[in-house]
């Protein structure tokens, strides 16, 4: 009988509660994440069962926002990392969702579903940009604010009457701000680009509306190249792509230096000399695919470590702003650490203290403390 009279409870709660809330301006895509932040957005559609209902938000067990009715949606700021959210409402059961925020920048978004059962719940779930496009512009911000696009409404046009003449002072025009465009130079000029998360095909100078962009160039016996793009209105943007040949293979043994006293001997086995040329490429991503695939395929390999340390040696003072150099740098600290031999970790303390790239520093550090 008790649980009986909970249930009654909890359906009165979200099929006649009324929330009284005021909000802001319908939802418009305008915000870019701070430099070290990403953006998420929690919304929730119109349903109508416990449409009446106005649960809270809460963020790894602290609360962000008192209410969500529906038709509303809330935009949050986190760090890089993992993050839980879910609803909280008295006698309601709340269905959680994590993600992972893997660096600044991103934008997630989070729909709020009313699920039917005993009990009741809300449940999250983290849903791709082209599925909350199709939602979120339905919705408006519960904490009240305008967007920025918002126009106030323009006074009636006055009437100045002078002595001899009545002139008439006409109401200001309303610029429309227009879509931003992009326009993708590459090389070689036969390399196909493409926009992944939206169905246009590209054309040079296509019109798009502000926001984040898949960008993929490609072209036959070349490295792909992916990349996100930030787009604002009106903005026109003109991206350059280079992109690097693919490595070809080494059938000859390859005599690697190392930077030890002792001279490293030549490299018999074929496969082995073939990653050791790869990973003394000129392309930054040859050298990366190398150093990933040595650490799955040949940990602790010593030809292979000699050859690492090497590279390692002349690449991590370079100042790139490269992010494929600095990627490889990475991982070629990571496959020292995971040697497990104790001879690498005073070079990787030192790269940790006198290179100028953070995140090189860092995977150094860590690499060194795995030794």
């Amino acid at each position: 009988m008790k649980r009986l009279l909970l249930l009654l409870l909890a359906a009165l709660l979200l099929l006649s509660t009324v929330s009284c809330v005021t909000t802001g301006a319908r939802f418009i895509k305008t915000d870019l994440p701070l430099s070290d932040e990403s953006n998420v957005y929690i919304y929730r559609p119109f349903h109508a069962m416990g449409s009446g209902s106005s649960p809270a938000l809460m963020h790894n067990g602290k609360k962000i926002q008192s209410v969500l009715p529906v038709r509303t949606f809330f935009k949050y700021s986190v760090k890089p990392g993992t993050h839980t959210f879910k609803t909280s409402l008295l006698l309601v059961r709340a269905v959680p969702v994590t993600i992972e925020s893997k660096q600044p920048g991103e934008t997630h978004y989070i729909r709020v579903e009313y699920q039917f059962g005993v009990p009741f719940a809300f449940k999250m779930v983290e849903v791709s940009e082209a599925e909350a496009m199709a939602e979120l512009p339905g919705c408006f911000d519960i904490t009240g604010k305008k967007a920025a696009t918002e126009t106030r409404p323009v006074a009636e046009p006055r009437v100045v009457t002078p002595v001899k003449s009545v002139s008439v002072v006409a109401a200001p025009t309303i610029r429309k701000v227009g879509k931003a465009s992009l326009f993708v130079s590459v090389s070689p000029e036969n390399a196909r680009v493409r926009i992944l998360n939206i169905k246009p095909v590209f054309r040079q100078g296509l019109e798009l509306s502000e926001g984040r962009y898949h960008i993929e160039v490609s072209a036959k016996g070349y490295q792909l190249d992916k990349q996100w793009i930030n787009l604002a209105q009106g903005e026109s943007r003109q991206l350059r792509v280079e992109l690097q040949p693919v490595a070809a293979p080494v059938t000859q043994p390859v005599i690697v230096a190392a930077p030890v006293s002792k001279p490293l001997s030549k490299i018999k086995e074929p496969e082995i000399a073939r990653l050791a040329a790869q990973l003394q490429d000129k392309s930054p991503i040859v050298k990366r695919d190398a150093a990933k695939r040595i650490s799955r395929s040949y940990p602790a390999n010593p030809q292979l470590l000699a050859v690492v340390q090497n590279e390692l040696e002349k690449g991590y003072m370079v100042d790139s702003q490269n992010r494929y150099h600095t990627d490889a740098m990475a991982w070629y600290c990571k496959y020292l650490g995971a040697s497990g031999d104790g001879n690498y970790k005073e070079f990787l303390l030192k790269v940790a203290a006198e290179s100028s790239n953070r995140k090189l520093r860092d995977y150094a550090k860590k690499s060194a403390a795995m030794l």
